[in-house]
């Protein structure tokens, strides 16, 4: 399937052999339905459908509309295609959610335009938004489920969501079908189950019984059964995916009983759109495919998809990696605790020499009487000399008689306790900063230690 989209000029062109599965997925989508509501052929028509043969895909949502819905519907849609194309050609970017959202607003635009003819009330407009949502949400599975179909170099492995995608597009195509009938056995229930029956051999069985559930939802949307449906096809692919391990024949078996067992307990299974004789007839049809083409699904799923289940290895390696993280941010949260606090007592140094002043003046100047003149007439002065003094002593080792300035002893009637005394504390204030530079470099020391940790263990963690 080719996507192209309104990036660069349209060039229209004949329709050609690989146009014919495209085209054919197209006019099922367009008879698909969902509580009488048929959005998902305009979705996939802007999704996956090659605009270069655009109108061959209108005629087809045309076709399609016409053979579920009756003349009555068309107008809607073949307004809301014609619309996107617009839209689209306006727009010119490729932008998955914009051109989403356009797909939406022009079932809106279709289904308002038809609505001017005759509202019946407003459970017509809720239905009208519902199915423009619809149509936006479709846009991005189909354009998920078409990467899976691409080939493998443009492709690369994908993952488990865009499979899960294509099964949910694979349940539009089913719901398609209709009720064709051979017999006793629906074309749309073999289908099914041959289809869920597949992955069930090649992956794992949380995505295939996944895969079974969107499935049995899609194909029953347009009637009340879709819970039941959804068990049935949930069912089918888990026992199948539980055998799968004897082979194609194990998994048949599982996929038939766990249908049989999904129907006994949905009561009355004959309500249901699928019976016995699909279920039959889908895994005689599984058990019968040529062992190449098994060959050739075991090689897409295994090698090109990327589809894992959660091992407890993968367990345990997510479990390490957290907790190696969560042992990173305990120490890196240390690291900043030290940093915070070194650097807050550096901060607090800067105060400590005018703590030396007032010590010193509090002993000498505390019952002096010439405290008032000195320290409130000539604040100024008496502290610029007190600084001086500081000076002295840090460069000359200590405040004596001879190095004192004669100005000072001059003003100060207490020179001589005055010198003993602020020689004293500042030997203690000497003593006290070298403690503090010792704890600040075992404090930087740690954080330092602490930080190296932190990053070993993050890289630990991203290793795992």
């Amino acid at each position: 399937m080719k996507e192209n989209g309104f990036t660069s000029a349209i060039r229209q062109r004949l329709p050609a052999v690989e146009d014919i599965a495209p085209t054919v997925m197209l006019l099922l989508a367009s008879r698909a339905s969902a509580l009488s509501m048929l959005p998902f052929g305009i979705a996939f028509f802007a999704a996956v459908y090659d605009k270069r043969i655009f109108y061959i895909g209108i005629i087809t949502v045309i076709l399609g509309t016409l053979t579920a819905a009756g003349a009555a519907a068309v107008p809607k849609y073949l307004i809301a295609v014609i619309l996107y194309m617009l839209l689209a050609r306006i727009y010119r970017r490729e932008n998955e959610y914009v051109l989403a959202a356009l797909s939406g607003v022009s079932i809106l635009v279709g289904g308002a335009v038809t609505l001017l003819a005759g509202i019946d009330g407003l459970y017509d407009l809720f239905l009208l938004i519902c199915e423009s949502v619809i149509t936006s949400l479709m846009y991005i599975v189909f354009k998920r489920a078409a990467a899976i179909g691409e080939s493998f170099p443009r492709r690369g492995r994908r993952s488990a969501e865009d499979f899960v995608s294509a099964a949910a597009a694979a349940g539009v195509f089913i719901s398609g079908l209709g009720d064709l009938h051979i017999g006793p056995v629906s074309i749309a229930g073999i289908a099914a189950v041959y289809i869920i029956l597949i992955p069930a051999m090649n992956c794992p069985i949380a995505v295939s019984a996944s895969a079974g559930l969107a499935i049995g939802f899609i194909t029953s949307m347009s009637g009340s059964a879709s819970l039941p449906m959804m068990g049935v096809f949930g069912m089918t692919a888990f026992f199948a995916g539980f055998l799968k391990s004897y082979g194609r024949w194990g998994c048949a078996l599982g996929g038939i009983s766990g249908a049989v067992a999904a129907l006994i307990y949905a009561g009355n299974m004959y309500d249901l759109p699928i019976n016995i004789y699909d279920v039959a007839a889908g895994t005689a049809l599984f058990t019968a495919t040529p062992p190449v083409v098994m060959a050739y699904y075991s090689a897409f799923f295994n090698k090109s998809v990327q589809i894992e289940a959660v091992s407890p290895e993968l367990r345990m390696r997510e479990y390490l990696s957290m907790r190696l993280h969560r042992t990173g941010e305990a120490l890196g949260s240390l690291y900043e605790s030290f940093l915070s606090v070194s650097e807050g007592r550096l901060r607090k140094y800067s105060d400590d020499i005018g703590a030396i002043l007032d010590e010193t003046a509090e002993r000498v100047c505390g019952d002096c009487r010439m405290r008032g003149k000195c320290w409130q007439s000539d604040f100024r002065r008496t502290y610029k000399n007190m600084l001086e003094l500081i000076g002295i002593i840090e460069t000359g080792g200590g405040l004596s008689r001879d190095n004192i300035p004669d100005h000072f002893c001059e003003r100060c009637v207490r020179t001589d306790r005055f010198i003993t005394e602020i020689n004293h504390i500042y030997e203690l204030y000497k003593r006290e900063q070298l403690r503090r530079s010792d704890a600040l470099i075992t404090r930087s020391l740690i954080s330092g230690q602490y930080n190296e940790l932190r990053q070993l263990f993050d890289e630990m963690a991203d290793e795992i």
